[in-house]
Formats: structure tokens, sequence, C-alpha cells
């Protein structure tokens, strides 16, 4: 009898065991009247998935981005807050081409102004763009507003631009050199001042002052027209590889993997000729580069 009693105290002591470790509640609760999914985890703090999407991303949906319905380009200007002086004025212009032009003026007794061109991409959003190059900065581009996005991702009234009434044009930016090595991003179209030169396994582009050499090619009637001015030229001196002056607007091709190209330091196709000239030589290395 004492045997039988102490099993039905064991298993007593089992079931409460197994009770404990297992209460019988539901993995999940339907939410009660007043009681949102996102309720049961309102005192969480910033958590992760609060994190997910950001102010800048809710400002547009992907089907309404800014890119595919709003009359983006033009001019942007306004003021922004600076740290060291009473402000920095700004004009910000971008076209459907994608180019930029952007001017910063530091707002004092002897105001520093600072100007940059170039290309400029769009995030998957279509709302964001940034600059190529050095230029990082991130800017919301919005119905007759632009942003520059704040280190936290966020948008500020007082770092707003506002677009100008009217329609803003201007062409491929000119790219002249400070007379160091020219480095240009693959897919850039833009208008370089240079010598054309051709001769015997040479057809060469050299942008003015930069010290970098290019292998030309181009539609045959371009490539012939430049061709046949060089020859002219070096029969005249007696000289081969004699180069003439051009002004074009060029893409830059990727690098040659084999042949005479290989040995440049890049490819460009010149899309067209705005100015030439058999005896014109570069006017200057003292001139800017374009952030590209």
């Amino acid at each position: 009898m004492k045997c039988k009693k102490l099993t039905i105290v064991g298993t007593f002591l089992l079931l409460a065991f197994l009770t404990a470790c297992n209460p019988l509640e539901p993995l999940s609760e339907t939410p009660t009247d007043g009681e949102s999914d996102g309720s049961k985890h309102s005192n969480t703090g910033d958590s992760a998935s609060s994190e997910l999407v950001s102010p800048v991303d809710e400002l547009y949906g992907s089907d309404h981005s800014t890119q595919n319905v709003v009359d983006w380009d033009g001019s942007y200007i306004g003021t922004l807050p600076c740290a060291s002086c009473p402000g920095i004025e700004i004009v910000l212009t971008i076209n459907d081409a994608g180019y930029y032009t952007l001017k910063e003026t530091y707002l004092a007794e002897n105001d520093a102004v600072f100007r940059s061109q170039g290309r400029f991409d769009w995030d998957a959003s279509g709302s964001r763009i940034t600059f190529r190059g050095d230029d990082r900065r991130v800017w919301v581009i919005g119905e007759g507003t632009a942003w520059l996005v704040g280190e936290d991702n966020k948008l500020a009234d007082e770092y707003s631009l506002n677009k100008q009434h009217g329609q803003t044009s201007f062409s491929p930016p000119i790219v002249q050199n400070t007379g160091t090595k020219l480095e240009l991003m693959v897919g850039t179209i833009m208008i370089l001042e240079g010598l054309y030169t051709w001769g015997h396994e040479v057809v060469s582009f050299e942008p003015c002052g930069s010290g970098s050499y290019y292998w030309a090619t181009g539609e045959t009637a371009i490539i012939k027209s430049l061709n046949d001015a060089s020859l002219k030229k070096a029969k005249a001196q007696n000289s081969p590889y004699q180069a003439v002056f051009i002004k074009a607007e060029i893409k830059v091709l990727p690098s040659a993997t084999d042949g005479f190209a290989e040995s440049y330091d890049g490819v460009i196709e010149i899309l067209s000729v705005k100015e030439f000239s058999a005896d014109r030589y570069c006017r200057s290395k003292n001139s800017h580069k374009i952030a590209t």
C-alpha cells in the first residue's frame, strides 16, 4: 500500500513538472478589440523591422516615381545651412539626358563659389539621384522640390531647393583638365577638346592637357575625314603622325584587351565633331576637370 501511494505521488509530481515546462497556451493569439498586430511590439524601441523602410523611400511609390511621372528637369535654387557662414546658396540644374551642373556660393564678405558638372544616376526607386565621381551626396527630387538627404536618411525643409519655372537645357559638359591623367567612366558621353592623330597602326585621341591617349573609333564617315586631315598635314610637313585639333562629342567605351588599342589608356567613340583645325593646338592646361 505504501508503494502504491508513492507511485501516485510520483505521478502527480511528473504531471506538474510537464505542465510547468509546456504551458497549455497557444503560440499566438488573435488580437482582441482595440489591439493591433503591431501593438504587442510597441515597446521594442527601434527594431530592425522599423528601419526597413526609410522616410525617403516612403516619399513616392515605385509606380509613381519622380523619374517616371514628374516634370523634374530644370533648375532648383535655395540656401542651405552652413556651420561657418550665413548660408550656402545652391543652384542645381539637371536634365533628362542625365547631366547636372551645381553652383555653390558660400555667403560671406568674400563669397567663395564652387562649380561642378557631370553625370548623375537615379536609384532603383526613381526618386533619388547621385552624382558620379567624388561628390556622393544624395538628392531626392520631388514635385517642384529637391532635398539634400541627411546622414540619417531623412528630409528637412531647411535642406530643400525650389524648382524655377521655365525650361532649362544644356549641352553635354565640356571637359578640360589640370594636366593629370584623365580617367573617364565607361558609358560617359561628353564634349572634349584634344588632338587627333592617324598613321600606321595609330588612331589616337589625346584630350587637351590630360597626358592620356585613347584609341579612337567612330562611324566611317567621321573617322575617314579625320584620318584624311591628319594624313594631309603629314604630307605637307613631310613627317608622319601629325595631330589635328578637334572639339568632339565622345563616348567612353570599355578598354581593349587585345590588338594595338590594348596599349592605350582607354577607348573612345567619336560621336560628332564640333570644331576642327589642322593648325590649332590646345589652348591651355589650366582648366577644370569635371566629375564623371
